[in-house]
């Protein structure tokens, strides 16, 4: 049978699979490929970008004007050309060249950086984090699986903060509900007439973004990546 999708499925659906309906799951295969292929290079060129600035200090290849340096558009351009150019370079040289031997210095690389990290890094924290962060995984397996967060509004968050911190509403909605801070980071980013409210107040300001917090967390992590392994 070739090499398809549909071939992987007719044991179950038989000679549907060769009409229409086989079609459409070889259509939705490809699809689906290279979008998880496309996502998957679009990380990788960003943190190309990230990683040569970090070694060589070339920052024209970086945008300096936000908060923190990210990939310019310049810099991810010349990064995606260059990571495309060696992979097509890769793929036309055949299986038994340019694919092998990346592979094989791939595999190399890894277990040079994971026995860096055994004897340089914190391995014994790293090994200790991973049993307890699967045990918690497995204890809460079907709580995260049915649960789903909805995104918060602006006048819901408001209306779940104390009376003091009303009027500064939408200067505290964005880091209170910032998925990535903790309450240290969030007093952190307020400015003076926000820290004037107290810990007390802001400790409530900060429970009642929980709602966004845990949508925005949801939504860039467990069903961004779920979609992008199914992809694959």
């Amino acid at each position: 049978m070739p090499l398809t999708i549909r071939s992987a499925l007719t044991p179950l659906f038989g000679n549907l699979m060769n009409g229409f309906f086989g079609h459409v799951v070889d259509v939705l295969g490809v699809v689906a490929t290279i979008l998880g292929v496309s996502v998957t290079i679009g990380f990788g060129v960003s943190q190309f970008i990230n990683g040569l600035c970090s070694i060589t200090g070339m920052e024209w290849i970086m945008d300096m004007s936000g908060n923190a340096p990210e990939p310019g558009k310049v810099g991810l351009i010349a990064g995606l050309i260059m990571i495309m150019g060696l992979s097509i370079i890769s793929a036309v040289s055949g299986v038994g060249r340019g694919v092998k031997y990346l592979s094989n210095l791939n595999l190399v690389l890894s277990l040079i950086l994971l026995s860096v990290f055994i004897i340089f890094g914190s391995f014994l924290f790293a090994m200790s984090t991973y049993v307890s962060a699967l045990l918690d995984y497995i204890m809460h397996f079907l709580s995260l699986s049915f649960w789903a967060y909805g995104p918060q509004s602006a006048g819901n968050f408001a209306s779940a903060l104390p009376s003091a911190a009303v009027p500064m509403a939408g200067d505290l909605m964005a880091g209170a509900t910032n998925p990535w801070g903790s309450f240290e980071g969030f007093k952190s980013g307020l400015n003076e007439n926000a820290l004037a409210l107290g810990d007390a107040t802001l400790a409530a300001v900060y429970d009642a973004g929980n709602e966004g917090r845990q949508f925005k967390w949801q939504s860039a992590w467990t069903t961004f990546y779920w979609a992008w392994w199914i992809a694959f």
